[in-house]
Protein backbone atom coordinates (compact mmCIF):
# COMPACT_ATOMS: atom_id res chain seq x y z
CA UNK A 1 0.00 0.00 0.00
CA UNK A 2 3.02 2.20 -0.42
CA UNK A 3 3.94 2.55 3.26
CA UNK A 4 6.76 1.02 5.23
CA UNK A 5 5.22 -0.91 8.11
CA UNK A 6 5.00 -4.41 9.54
CA UNK A 7 2.69 -7.26 8.61
CA UNK A 8 0.82 -7.00 11.91
CA UNK A 9 -0.17 -3.39 11.16
CA UNK A 10 -1.15 -4.30 7.60
CA UNK A 11 -3.63 -6.89 8.92
CA UNK A 12 -4.89 -4.81 11.86
CA UNK A 13 -5.48 -1.52 10.09
CA UNK A 14 -4.14 -1.22 6.55
CA UNK A 15 -6.28 -3.75 4.72
CA UNK A 16 -9.30 -3.09 6.91
CA UNK A 17 -9.14 0.67 6.36
CA UNK A 18 -9.25 0.10 2.60
CA UNK A 19 -12.27 -2.19 2.96
CA UNK A 20 -14.16 0.08 5.37
CA UNK A 21 -13.54 3.28 3.38
CA UNK A 22 -14.71 5.41 6.29
CA UNK A 23 -18.11 3.71 6.62
CA UNK A 24 -17.71 1.24 9.48
CA UNK A 25 -21.45 0.71 9.79
CA UNK A 26 -21.90 -0.37 6.17
CA UNK A 27 -18.92 -2.70 6.43
CA UNK A 28 -20.26 -4.25 9.66
CA UNK A 29 -23.72 -4.72 8.15
CA UNK A 30 -22.19 -6.44 5.12
CA UNK A 31 -20.44 -8.89 7.44
CA UNK A 32 -23.63 -9.50 9.44
CA UNK A 33 -25.58 -10.24 6.25
CA UNK A 34 -22.88 -12.67 5.09
CA UNK A 35 -23.23 -14.82 8.22
CA UNK A 36 -25.51 -17.77 7.49
CA UNK A 37 -27.34 -19.81 10.15
CA UNK A 38 -24.99 -22.71 9.44
CA UNK A 39 -21.97 -20.53 10.07
CA UNK A 40 -23.52 -19.25 13.30
CA UNK A 41 -23.98 -22.78 14.63
CA UNK A 42 -20.50 -23.86 13.57
CA UNK A 43 -18.68 -20.82 14.95
CA UNK A 44 -20.41 -20.99 18.34
CA UNK A 45 -18.93 -24.43 18.98
CA UNK A 46 -15.66 -24.91 20.80
CA UNK A 47 -13.87 -23.23 23.62
CA UNK A 48 -11.89 -20.02 23.77
CA UNK A 49 -8.74 -22.14 23.54
CA UNK A 50 -10.07 -23.81 20.37
CA UNK A 51 -10.77 -20.41 18.85
CA UNK A 52 -7.31 -19.11 19.75
CA UNK A 53 -5.67 -22.19 18.24
CA UNK A 54 -7.74 -21.79 15.08
CA UNK A 55 -6.60 -18.15 14.76
CA UNK A 56 -3.00 -19.17 15.39
CA UNK A 57 -3.25 -21.69 12.55
CA UNK A 58 -4.56 -19.02 10.21
CA UNK A 59 -1.80 -16.60 11.21
CA UNK A 60 0.84 -19.29 10.90
CA UNK A 61 -0.10 -20.37 7.38
CA UNK A 62 -1.55 -17.70 5.10
CA UNK A 63 -0.38 -14.63 7.01
CA UNK A 64 3.15 -15.21 8.25
CA UNK A 65 4.04 -18.60 6.85
CA UNK A 66 4.22 -17.65 3.19
CA UNK A 67 6.37 -14.54 3.44
CA UNK A 68 10.07 -14.03 4.04
CA UNK A 69 11.00 -12.72 7.46
CA UNK A 70 12.97 -9.79 6.12
CA UNK A 71 11.14 -6.67 4.95
CA UNK A 72 9.82 -7.00 1.39
CA UNK A 73 7.17 -5.12 -0.54
CA UNK A 74 3.84 -6.95 -0.58
CA UNK A 75 2.42 -7.68 -4.01
CA UNK A 76 -0.69 -5.83 -5.15
CA UNK A 77 -2.63 -9.10 -4.94
CA UNK A 78 -1.94 -9.45 -1.21
CA UNK A 79 -4.88 -7.31 -0.13
CA UNK A 80 -7.28 -9.29 -2.35
CA UNK A 81 -6.03 -12.51 -0.73
CA UNK A 82 -6.15 -11.14 2.81
CA UNK A 83 -9.50 -9.34 2.94
CA UNK A 84 -11.70 -12.46 2.78
CA UNK A 85 -9.70 -13.94 5.68
CA UNK A 86 -10.16 -10.75 7.70
CA UNK A 87 -13.87 -10.66 6.91
CA UNK A 88 -14.43 -14.22 8.13
CA UNK A 89 -12.34 -13.69 11.26
CA UNK A 90 -14.37 -10.59 12.14
CA UNK A 91 -17.61 -12.47 11.51
CA UNK A 92 -16.42 -15.26 13.81
CA UNK A 93 -15.34 -12.77 16.46
CA UNK A 94 -18.80 -11.19 16.51
CA UNK A 95 -20.55 -14.54 16.85
CA UNK A 96 -18.13 -15.88 19.43
CA UNK A 97 -18.14 -12.76 21.57
CA UNK A 98 -21.94 -12.81 21.63
CA UNK A 99 -21.92 -16.49 22.59
CA UNK A 100 -19.38 -15.91 25.36
CA UNK A 101 -21.37 -12.96 26.74
CA UNK A 102 -24.60 -14.96 26.63
CA UNK A 103 -22.96 -17.82 28.56
CA UNK A 104 -21.55 -15.42 31.13
CA UNK A 105 -24.63 -13.29 31.61
CA UNK A 106 -27.57 -15.65 31.16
Amino acid sequence: MGHRTNLHAVWDTGILASAVRGDERAYALRLVRATTPGKLAQWRRGSSADWANESYGIARRPIYGEWPHEPVPLPASYERMALPVIDVQLEKARVRLAAALNRALL
